[in-house]
């Protein structure tokens, strides 16, 4: 078996969901082994993510880190194994999968000084006690 470290940083712009994206670059630190089916790349993607708070709209930002394990082979099995092309791998597919899933969807400060944000109410819908939640404001001056 032949064994190669490889720390990059990567460039890959258009890492997002709908509520939180990837500050690039991506720091890949890997060890790739060849193996006779392929190439095994094992290792660890990191980066920093930003968002706004789902509560009070304020920019927060995160550290992300995800480990990798997975199989670069000719004639790669979608959704199971990537492509070797042309005795090259192309890690920007293996990134966005890794890395994009862990990113949150609904990023939330959870700070005390976040200004529509009770923890209370939130997760026991309880406004029995006075307080209310402020994000539904709007619909309580509805009238039927």
């Amino acid at each position: 078996m032949l064994k190669r470290e490889a720390v990059l940083d990567c460039e890959i712009p258009g890492l997002a969901v709908s509520a939180a994206r990837i500050v690039i670059p991506v720091k890949a630190d890997l060890v790739l082994t060849r193996i006779p089916e392929g190439i095994v790349v094992r290792g660890t993607f990191s980066c920093s993510w930003m968002a706004q708070c789902s509560y009070c709209l304020e920019d927060i930002e995160g550290p992300l880190s995800a480990d990798v394990d997975e199989l670069f082979e000719e004639g790669a099995v979608e959704g199971e194994t990537y492509s070797i092309d042309s005795n090259e791998i192309d890690l920007d597919q293996l990134i966005r999968d890794t890395l994009v899933v862990e990113l949150p969807l609904a990023p939330a400060c959870g700070t005390s000084t976040c200004t529509n944000f009770s923890s209370e109410v939130v997760e026991s819908g309880d406004t029995s006690s006075g307080l209310r939640d402020l994000r539904w404001g709007a619909l309580s001056e509805l009238e039927f």
